[in-house]
């Protein structure tokens, strides 16, 4: 009995560990079971979470057709450009600063060695290429155009024409032109890649809308004469443009470099204006006469006549909202000897009514000017404002008034506003002779 009684005790202990085992140990359960168990605890120990973390897991536990578009990877952006060529670019994804050194090494660029060698009508006048090199060169200028609003105005101001193809003999006078107007090339010249970029896709896109509609409105502003450069205008322009070929250079709100020792980076300077001067047209131009010129005889007043007589004096703009700027563009301007003022618009702080009224009546002749008030980004931005606008217009000189110039300019008063560094010198070296020195006295 003891041994029965043993083995029964035995049993059922054996039988209490197991079903002790069994609770503690619940059997595997399948996958989605184990799913519902691991989310019913989370849940659980979600409780004491504040309103945001659960609008977050909410929002983590939404239906594919409520959640956010997946962002493509890196590598499938990197394939794909922002704008396509044709396509009108957005300027969000083209912005970068905008102040710059232009006298600084970091950057490289390309430029001819002289302007002979640069063949326009490969990159930038597609349009006009015959298949052999050809004189076509832009005759105007927009340096610094930022996002091209003023060089696009200008395409619209001077539309495209067919190319002028001249076929002449030099024994007879007979001259057969396809065309009786010209063309006025116009580009832009930017020192920032990106806008430089941006102003590219913009060209492309007036071209491509141009040729997609047929109406005469749009293919006589199709801007095939228009491009843009990306280059620094204040090292290497005469690299680009051929001497006495400008016919308009403009200077758009360019960057007013405050602090004294950035001074020498401002785009207007003595040295600046005279690489200009040497750019811009001049009227009156005298060369020797032709073999088949009819007029020309052996006389000494006729050996050399004029041409371009109908042709205007090259023309240089500069606007600012700058006061100070501006004072400074009025002083290297006028103090010039190779440059004329046209007109010098003060603003609203503007004093002279005869200033003001030689204003009104370049504005009204001239409608670069009122394309340079209005269709610049910059001026738009002045513009939403409220502020002032402050523009100068200097032409260049003409042959003969050069001429009766030459005598009177040398190296000492070429510029008469001096550097206030050489004025103190200066000044001491006038009074060393004005002021008589003592006579010594003899013993």
């Amino acid at each position: 009995m003891e041994g029965g009684n043993a083995s029964s005790t035995t049993t059922a202990s054996t039988s209490t560990t197991d079903a002790e085992r069994k609770r503690k140990d619940p059997p595997p359960s399948s996958p989605c079971q184990d799913t519902a168990v691991a989310t019913a605890d989370s849940e659980g120990s979600q409780n004491h979470r504040s309103n945001n973390d659960d609008t977050k897991s909410n929002a983590e536990h939404r239906p594919p057709s409520q959640s956010q578009p997946k962002i493509k990877s890196k590598k499938n952006l990197s394939l794909q450009p922002l704008t396509m060529e044709g396509e009108r670019p957005q300027k969000k994804f083209y912005r970068q600063r905008a102040h710059c050194n232009p006298l600084s090494h970091n950057d490289s660029f390309s430029y001819p060695p002289h302007p002979g060698a640069m063949d326009w009508t490969l990159d930038h006048y597609p349009h006009y290429y015959s298949g052999r090199k050809t004189t076509i060169q832009p005759t105007i200028l927009d340096v610094g155009c930022g996002f091209g609003g003023l060089t696009m105005a200008l395409g619209r101001l001077y539309p495209s024409h067919p190319l002028v193809e001249n076929t002449s003999d030099i024994t007879t006078t007979n001259t057969t032109t396809t065309s009786t107007t010209t063309t006025t090339f116009i580009l832009g010249l930017e020192i920032r890649a990106k806008v430089t970029e941006y102003v590219r896709l913009r060209i492309l896109a007036a071209r491509r809308a141009a040729s997609s509609s047929p109406s005469s409105s749009s293919s006589s502003s199709s801007h095939h004469n228009v491009s843009v450069l990306r280059t620094n205008a204040q090292k290497f322009l005469p690299h680009f443009v051929r001497p006495r070929s400008l016919r308009k250079l403009f200077f758009c709100f360019p960057d007013p470099h405050f602090k004294r020792k950035n001074h020498a980076r401002r785009i207007l300077s003595e040295r600046l204006l005279t690489e200009y001067a040497y750019l811009l047209k001049r009227r009156r131009q005298r060369r020797p006469p032709r073999l088949y010129d009819a007029h020309a005889s052996n006389d000494d007043d006729n050996h050399y006549h004029y041409e371009d007589e109908d042709e205007e004096d090259g023309k240089l703009y500069a606007i600012t909202d700058v006061w100070e700027l501006h004072l400074w563009h009025v002083q290297k301007c006028q103090a010039h000897p190779l440059l004329e003022c046209v007109a010098i618009s003060n603003g609203d702080r503007e004093t002279n009514e005869a200033n003001a009224a030689q204003a009104a009546a370049a504005e009204r002749d001239d409608p670069c000017i009122r394309a340079m008030l209005t269709e610049t980004e910059e001026g738009q931005k002045v513009q939403r404002n409220q502020g002032s606008k402050y523009y100068v217009v200097f032409r260049r000189i003409s042959l003969e008034e050069e001429e009766e110039q030459e005598e009177q300019w040398h190296a000492d008063n070429f510029f008469p506003f001096q550097t206030d560094l050489q004025q103190p010198q200066r000044r001491r070296e006038q009074q060393q002779h004005e002021t008589p020195q003592p006579q010594k006295q003899e013993e």
